[in-house]
Formats: C-alpha cells, structure tokens, sequence
C-alpha cells in the first residue's frame, strides 16, 4: 500500500487522543506507515486543522526527548486533516469525499476508516461511507475497523453485523478486541504450542482448575455514562476474558491463520457453560470509601443503579479436553490492584501419602503489568524432615525488552495496514460469545440476582470465595 487515506471517526475523543494518536505515531517513528498517508480525523465539533494538531502535539509532546523527535513529529502533524460534519448526513460523506480526492488521487490507494465511536454509529457510517464512494465492496485496499462493545446482545451485534456485511465483504470488517494486540496474549498460543512441557498436560487429566484475573485499581472515572449502561459483564466478560479463556482451551489451530484460528476458538466458545447461574455469578458494585467516591456517586451514573462494577464467574468447557475442569473468571473496577493474569493448577499426583500436603503446581501467564511467566514446583527442603517447599522457575518479558513493547493498538493497527486478520475477531466468535452471555443476562435481569457491595482496594465481595469449592482460593495477583 504506498498511500493510505486513514480516517478516524470520533477522532476528537479520549480514545483517540489516549490510545490511536500515539499508536499512529509510534508506527510513523519506526517507518511501518505507507510511504504516503493522510490521517483524517472527523468530528462533530468545528474546530481547524490546526486546532486539533496542537491537541495531538500537546498529548504526543510529553513523551518527546530530542530534538529529532520533535522534528519527527512536526512530519507527522502536518499529514492530519480535520473535517468537521454531521455522522448522519450523506451530504457531509459526499463533501468528505472530495477532500479524499483532492488529498489523493491514486486510484489503488489504501482507505482505512477507524469507528472510534459508539456502537449505535456503526451502521449508519458504514451505510454513508459505501453510498458515497469513499469505501467499495469487495475492495481489499478498503477496510474498516470497529471497536468492541459489538452490540449489548445477541441480537443486536447481529443487526450490527447483517447491515457492515450488507457494506462491506467479510474480509474487509477489521473487529478489534484490543486485549488480543497484547503481547502475552500472543504468547500463550506460543507457550502451549511450541513446548510439550506443557502441551502434554494441557488438559482434565493433568489440570485441576484454571483461574483468569483482570482487574483494574480504578473507578469508572468519566466513563460512567456508557458504564452504567454496559457493566462489568458485558465490557470485559463478553470480549477479553472469553478470548482469552478460548486461546488457553481450544485444539491446536491447523495454522496459526485467522480462519484456522478462529475455527478452534468458536468449537470452545460453543461448548462454554455455567450450570448454575444463582450460585455460579456473583455480582458487585463499590461503594464509596470516604475519600473516593460510591458508584452510584460517579458523574454519568444513575444513583439508583444496579450495574454490576465486579463479576467472578464459575464456568465448564463441555468437552473431552477439559471434562470436569472449573474456570473461575474474576474483574472489577477499583479492586486492590490492576493486573491481569492467567493462572493455571495442576493436579496433586503425588503418589505418596506422605507428600500430601506438597502444594499443588502452577503455571502463571501475567499479561500485565509486569509480563511474564512464573512456573511453580516443589523441591524437599534440605533438612532431616524431608519436607516439600515450593519454589519458582520465573521469565519477565519485560525486564528484558530495551524499549517498551508495542502497544496493543500500535500491533494491531499495524495488521490492518497489512490486511492480516489474524488478532481480529471473526463473527462467528462473536455470536458464539453473546450466545454464552445472554443465558446470563436474562437470568439476572429475570431474578434480581444478588448485588454484593464491596470496598474500595479490595478484591471484591466476600462472596467471591464462596464460588471456590474446599482447599482453593484465588490468587491474589503473583
């Protein structure tokens, strides 16, 4: 692609501005953006280009260290065009397609359009996009991004998906799920599948149970708007932590392709089960501290709220593999820290009774934010009692990285650049998904399931533990 035109609806937001103005930097710094690019950013507001570089100067200019760096980036403002219109008006698609035109006037180039807005946008941007010409079907120079929430159910993600599909060919529907542009999340296919260490004891045989962590140490902060009407279960159940129970649990993949990828992740999306919802949900919301303040006290929400800010689940994969193995899935807002990790608990085999007692091995993926891994084994300690201790085999990524890793969004903007799908979500995927998490949408929504208050820097309601059957308790971030 040696010109991209790249737009960015809801470029004036904080999504842009915190996560896609540095990624499209960091990528322009190393080289990896087409020779030639314009970034568009569009927004509602009517504010000049040269408002809106001076923003992004202002967020990008904190990490600059040089002179060369600030050279560097004055090359990159001066590729960025704003364009002020009205989403829902195809006469502003008709107008923002003359500025293509006169920004451009390759006939291959490449057009991007990132949606960094709110899902009710989807449709209508993608219905004006295609009716004035800027994107064509089955165009493969033409993609669009969309950022998940897709949809707040089943069956709206699936009027999502019918009317892009109307657009737009399948291959050119870019569904970003930004927890997958991790780098330890990439790992774990590495880490099971290229070590037969782990690999051959990847299943019910060898694993007593599986514990997936992602908690934040902060509140909804200005989010509580689009918080209280999505929650815990569907921002961070639905999408990141159903992806990464999928990659820990499904069949090696033929390749490592996107299809082949995704073909192995829905046969485990579709065999996911919780078989009591009333004892195997349990729901929270924080209350206030004295210092910060309650949920229901956010800016944006609605003081008689029941959203649920915290989610620990119990959950069964119904196949040969994991055959009587429990997944317990835990995340939350203003929980005791922010971490996200995998934790895996092998079976205690010892077939001597008098090691009964050894603790039981584990495998820990932290994702972030200290990557790395931490394997968990027993020695017997050098004394006359011959007793077990446990010690650790320990890999840090990140202490060994010069430079920080790429960010997620810088890895898999650079994919859509490259037209590899292989870190985006199929449909299927995500219909499998919300097929899962609509049996408990509806059961909670039917049975005014418990909503457990819990403390500020906590790890959540006390009921949590009560999912843990005898002799487990979570991990409370290795």
């Amino acid at each position: 692609m040696h010109h991209a035109l790249i737009y960015i609806f809801g470029g004036t937001g904080d999504l842009s501005f915190k996560k896609l103005y540095p990624a499209f930097y960091a990528l322009f710094r190393k080289g990896d953006l087409p020779e030639q690019f314009n970034l568009i950013v569009l927004g509602r507001r009517t504010i000049e280009t040269e408002d809106i570089r001076n923003q992004i100067d202002e967020r990008l200019s904190r990490e600059l260290i040089n002179e060369e760096d600030r050279e560097r980036l004055n090359a990159f403002l001066k590729r960025i065009e704003y364009f002020s219109m009205n989403f829902e008006s195809q006469e502003a698609y008709e107008s923002l397609n003359q500025l293509s035109c006169e920004l451009c006037k390759e006939e291959q180039a490449g057009k991007i359009a990132y949606l960094a807005t709110a899902p009710e946008y989807f449709e209508q941007i993608a219905r004006h996009l295609t009716c004035s010409g800027i994107l064509q079907k089955n165009n493969e120079n033409h993609r669009i991004v969309i950022e998940k929430p897709f949809g707040k159910n089943l069956e709206s993600a699936s009027q999502i998906d019918h009317s892009l599909q109307a657009c737009l060919a399948a291959n050119q529907i870019y569904r970003m799920d930004h927890y997958l542009g991790k780098s330890m999340i990439q790992n774990l296919m590495i880490l099971r599948f290229s070590n037969a260490i782990f690999e051959a004891a990847w299943s019910c045989r060898f694993i007593d149970h599986v514990q997936i962590t992602v908690s934040e140490d902060i509140g909804v902060g200005d989010r509580g708007g689009y918080y209280d009407h999505s929650g815990a279960i569907r921002d961070m159940i639905q999408s990141h932590l159903l992806q990464i129970v999928a990659l820990i649990t499904m069949n090696q993949p033929k390749t490592l392709h996107y299809d082949d990828l995704a073909d192995e992740k829905v046969k485990v999306l579709k065999a996911m089960k919780v078989h009591n919802i009333e004892t195997d949900l349990i729901m929270g919301q924080y209350g206030s501290n004295g210092v910060q303040p309650a949920y229901r006290e956010e800016k944006g929400v609605d003081p008689q709220s029941c959203t649920e800010t915290f989610v620990a689940l119990k959950m069964q994969i119904e196949n040969e593999r994991w055959k009587g193995v429990d997944f317990f899935l835990r995340t939350g807002k203003h929980l005791k820290r922010r971490v996200a990790e995998v934790t895996i608990f092998y079976k205690n085999n010892l077939p001597n009774i008098k090691y009964k007692n050894a603790p039981q091995n584990r495998l820990t993926i932290r994702i972030q934010p200290d990557e790395g891994t931490t394997f968990h084994f027993n020695l017997m300690e050098p004394s006359n009692e011959q007793n077990i201790i446990e010690r650790e085999m320990d890999f840090c990524q990140s202490c060994l990285l010069i430079e920080d890793s790429p960010e997620a969004y810088e890895k898999l903007i650079y994919d859509v650049l490259q037209a590899d799908r292989t870190l985006y979500t199929r449909w299927d995927e995500v219909e499998a998904s919300w097929r899962f998490i609509d049996q408990m949408l509806m059961p909670c929504k039917e049975r005014q399931l418990v909503l457990h208050p819990y403390e500020i820097g906590s790890w959540g309601p006390k009921a949590a533990s009560e999912l843990m059957d005898s002799g487990r308790a979570w991990v409370e971030g290795d």
